[in-house]
């Protein structure tokens, strides 16, 4: 019931939203010792902004026995390690954040595919590959970034191949 209750403040279900009512039904519940609540508390925290007691919240549901607050936990690790990838591409480190990008990228992180297109492509850390970033861009078009295949068609009709490259905007379109 403090999950169904919680649930329903925090999608308006009872008149408006109401994220702070959501918040205290989603934490009596978790009180009782329910992964699930600890689940639904730590994506309410997550989308809130409060990335420190969601991390803290994903624990204790995964301790719980929770796979989905595990699977929470090793995105909000993802999160977190894009944001130190994109610290060292600001900064110009290029050759770090591919370090901290390729293991995102096989996991098949798009920030990470896109990231690392865009530093094969302009051949960031020595001579560019174009082959290396149109494998970087197909991967991320295939996990459903439009952005991606935008970047694909560019690439491809900059090599000459405008039937590919058309097939490329044609499916970030759709």
């Amino acid at each position: 019931a403090l999950l169904s209750l919680g649930w329903m403040y925090e999608n308006g279900k009872v008149g408006a939203r109401d994220n702070d009512v959501a918040r205290s039904y989603y934490e009596r519940a978790a009180i009782t010792g329910s992964a699930d609540a600890h689940l639904y508390l730590g994506h309410l925290l997550s989308s809130m902004g409060d990335m420190k007691k969601a991390r803290e919240t994903y624990k204790i549901g995964q301790k719980l026995g929770s796979v989905e607050c595990r699977e929470a936990l090793d995105r909000l690790v993802d999160v977190d390690t894009e944001k130190k990838a994109a610290i060292m591409l600001e900064a110009g480190d290029y050759r770090k954040a591919v370090d901290i990008l390729k293991p995102l990228a096989d996991e098949g992180s798009q920030y990470a595919l896109m990231s690392l297109g865009w530093i094969y492509e302009t051949g960031a850390i020595g001579d560019p590959d174009v082959e290396a970033a149109r494998v970087s861009y197909e991967r991320a078009v295939e996990s459903g970034s439009a952005a991606a295949s935008f970047d694909l068609g560019r690439l491809l009709s900059g090599q000459g191949n405008d039937v590919k490259a058309r097939l490329a905007f044609e499916v970030g379109a759709e």
